[in-house]
This record gives C-alpha cells, sequence and structure tokens, in this order.
C-alpha cells in the first residue's frame, strides 16, 4: 500500500517485527478495498491481551517513543477497553483494544493481508469493515460504507 506516510510505515514494520498481534483498521483499510480517499489518521486494533501490550511497548520503544512516555501503559489492563494514540495529523496513530460489534477472535480468523517490503500487513476483512462502519454510524463511516458498496457492486458486474 504506496499510500502509508512513512512513519505509518516504519510502526508498521516495527509492530511486525515485535510480533503485536494487530489488525488495520480504518481509513486505510478503506482506501485497500477501493475507495481512494484521504485519512487524518492509521487506526490499529490490537489484540486485547496483556503479553500483547508488552511486546507493544517494547515496539513503541524501538519506533522512538521514550520510555517514560510508555510507562503508563504498563498500568493498563488490555483486557479491558483502551484507546490512546500517538503522534499528530496526519501522523497520528490510534490504538483500540476494542471495536464495537465484533470481537478480535473473529476479526482475527478473517484477516486478509498486504505486502509492506518484504512483510505481510494485517487489514480488516472487507465485510468485517463494513460491519464495524456501520455499527460507529459516524457520517464518514456511512460515507465510506456506501461508496465501498458501489465499488464492490462495480466490481462484481464487470466480471
Amino acid at each position: 500500500m504506496d499510500i502509508l506516510l512513512e512513519d505509518h510505515k516504519q510502526l508498521l514494520l516495527s509492530l511486525l517485527a515485535n510480533k503485536v498481534d494487530f489488525i488495520l483498521i480504518g481509513g486505510y483499510a478503506v482506501i485497500h478495498y477501493g475507495y481512494e480517499r484521504t485519512t487524518s489518521d492509521m487506526d490499529i486494533w490490537l489484540m486485547p491481551d496483556n503479553n500483547n501490550k508488552e511486546r507493544l511497548i517494547k515496539a513503541l520503544n524501538e519506533f522512538g517513543i521514550i520510555e517514560e512516555d510508555l510507562k503508563i501503559l504498563n498500568t493498563i489492563d488490555f483486557s479491558e477497553v483502551f484507546v490512546f494514540s500517538i503522534g499528530e495529523q496526519p501522523n497520528k496513530i490510534d490504538f483500540l483494544t476494542k471495536v464495537q460489534g465484533l470481537n478480535y477472535e473473529t476479526a482475527n480468523a478473517k484477516k486478509i493481508f498486504f505486502p509492506l517490503k518484504d512483510k505481510k500487513v494485517p487489514i480488516i476483512q472487507y465485510h468485517h469493515l463494513l460491519q464495524i462502519k456501520m455499527i460507529a454510524g459516524r457520517t464518514q463511516d456511512k460515507a465510506d460504507v456506501e461508496i465501498l458498496q458501489k465499488i464492490n457492486q462495480f466490481r462484481e458486474n464487470k466480471w
């Protein structure tokens, strides 16, 4: 996915190198499925597990976040709902441990991958993306679903 900002690429590579269990969702997933639009951030859905949290902390430290700024994460129970962000737009990155309307295990079982350098980045499956977008119900989410469904219908009719 060539549209990724350099900071976003570097973070994804750090997550993969540290074996963080995650799925890319949000605007980049929408773009991946054919709706060429801008996004103001990158959304990362983390497996809600405290062992995964430890790997995430290591990855963020290697990415350049200083240990002092990561101390708060040590106090958080990742099996509970938790959302946090790093950076400023457009380099902002949102991390979530829960997504409304879909559990991580289900999404993880159906995730797909896109190449980044010599790695494979996990991204949410198309129908799961539509599902979480419809449940979120924000104006942008509704627009994303409508456009993605039109793109998908066009592709199906074309063949």
